[in-house]
């Protein structure tokens, strides 16, 4: 990945512009596909439970449906559980609008049944947003080597627990955030991989 493209001066004060009734909270973040496969039916009920806890709680959920109409069922578990208020929808955000969304939220989660890899959970690492992903993301098994993230089942109860934890846990998930920008820099970077690549044609041509 290019990782200059996050090189950006913004902050949460720049999504609350945008959002204003997101302003004073604590943004968890859900920035994907809505597809059955990103665990959506996993995360509604598990931020129920952290909503009921602390109203200050809000989901952001960035993207659009993957064509299936999967979007109103998602759309009817926010209506069944109550969360009309605590839950937003912007639909797709590109450049600038996915960037802010990323460096104002503070949280971003994926509890994916299946994820060959994780584009968008390196996006946050890169932008320093603490993570909660599913053991079934591709890149889990690093995120752990690296100590940056909290990695979780694909259930209800674990989903929960580890969007909780972070929030109790801030000084811990702050310095999870800053390992995940290492391991982004050194797996990641382009500038770093492209050279890694051309070493080994070099070793080939030999």
């Amino acid at each position: 990945m290019d990782l200059s493209q996050f090189e950006i001066d913004l902050n949460k004060s720049d999504l609350t512009r945008k959002y204003p009734h997101l302003k004073n909270k604590k943004i968890i973040l859900f920035l994907s596909r809505i597809n059955w496969i990103k665990g959506l039916d996993i995360l509604i009920p598990a931020f129920t439970k952290l909503h009921n806890e602390d109203k200050s709680f809000h989901l952001l959920i960035v993207g659009k449906d993957d064509g299936d109409g999967y979007e109103k069922k998602v759309r009817q578990w926010v209506i069944d559980y109550g969360l009309i208020d605590a839950v937003t929808f912007t639909g797709l955000l590109t450049g600038k609008d996915k960037l802010m969304a990323l460096y104002g939220s503070d949280l971003f989660v994926l509890p994916s049944y299946s994820e060959n890899f994780g584009v968008a959970v390196v996006e946050a690492m890169a932008c320093g947003v603490p993570i909660v992903v599913s053991d079934k993301v591709g890149i889990s098994k690093e995120i752990m080597q690296y100590n940056a993230g909290t990695i979780v089942k694909t259930n209800v109860e674990d989903v929960y627990n580890g969007m909780r934890n972070v929030f109790q846990n801030l000084d811990k998930a702050k310095d999870m955030a800053l390992n995940a920008k290492k391991m982004v820099h050194n797996l990641y970077d382009i500038n770093k991989v492209a050279d890694e690549i051309i070493k080994v044609y070099e070793e080939v041509l030999k």
